[in-house]
């Protein structure tokens, strides 16, 4: 039987945690609380993605709003992990979403429990053989996508 998916809320901390490590420890402990409170069976997802390469190098430093958000929130690898260890000591999931097979290898080695596929990313084939070598429980978000397409990851996924 593979990994019990039911119930489970997904709380994205994402770029949430403003660059900062110590705003996100406080979202994780102050959500914890919560979590704990209530009986929610939960986890945390982040998102990872190598700037210097998913970012054109034209663009690096550029002000589109995007690209400045993911510049502006960037924290070391170092601070992922102590975040991931303050989930960890919550006793919660810890989720990832990678945008680049690189990031793949990244949540991997860290220990992550659960990877998620943005929508966006849902059809990047390259994107998702990588991830079905980890073994790892994957959420596979489809939204927007026409039903074939839809069809061709779920036959994708059967085979994997």
């Amino acid at each position: 039987m593979g990994f019990n998916f039911k119930d489970l809320f997904i709380l994205d901390i994402a770029n949430n945690h403003q660059g900062s490590l110590n705003h996100g420890l406080e979202i994780i402990n102050q959500h914890s609380k919560i979590i704990k409170k209530n009986q929610v069976r939960a986890g945390f997802k982040f998102q990872f993605r190598n700037l210097e390469t998913f970012i054109h190098k034209d663009y690096l430093k550029s002000e589109i709003k995007h690209i400045k958000r993911f510049n502006e929130t960037k924290i070391s690898d170092n601070d992922y992990k102590k975040l991931l260890k303050e989930i960890k000591k919550h006793n919660l999931l810890s989720i990832c979403t990678p945008f680049d097979e690189e990031s793949v290898d990244k949540i991997v080695d860290f220990g992550f429990d659960i990877l998620k596929i943005a929508s966006c990313s849902s059809n990047d084939w390259p994107l998702l053989e990588k991830i079905s070598e980890t073994n790892l429980p994957t959420i596979i978000s489809t939204g927007g996508l026409e039903i074939d397409e839809i069809d061709n990851i779920v036959s994708f996924a059967e085979h994997r």
